[in-house]
């Protein structure tokens, strides 16, 4: 998903290059969807999301015991994700 998001500027300038190409077609829903900065939007949000919880479970499970901090992380956590989901209006209009 890193990647993805990483490639968004080259996805969106070979899609209008495709787009203006009059012997290359293009499938018109994989061209909405690149070129949809709600997409992007959404997907910047989703992958802040699970980065939260990678980095949560990378936490937990090492060697040393650490249930009881499981508690602080999570409303930490859950106090991060709302305000990506906040901040990004967009994803909310995807859910609807």
């Amino acid at each position: 998903m890193e990647s993805l998001l990483e490639s968004k500027l080259a996805l969106n300038l070979a899609t209008m290059e495709i787009i203006h190409q009059p012997n290359i077609r293009m499938n018109v829903e994989i061209q909405n969807v690149i070129l949809d900065q709600i997409f992007w939007e959404n997907l910047e949000v989703l992958f802040q999301i699970l980065n939260e919880f990678v980095i949560g479970i990378r936490y937990f499970e090492s060697d040393i015991p650490r249930l009881s901090e499981f508690y602080s992380w999570y409303k930490k956590s859950i106090g991060k994700i709302s305000m990506f989901i906040f901040k990004k209006k967009t994803f909310l209009i995807f859910f609807k």
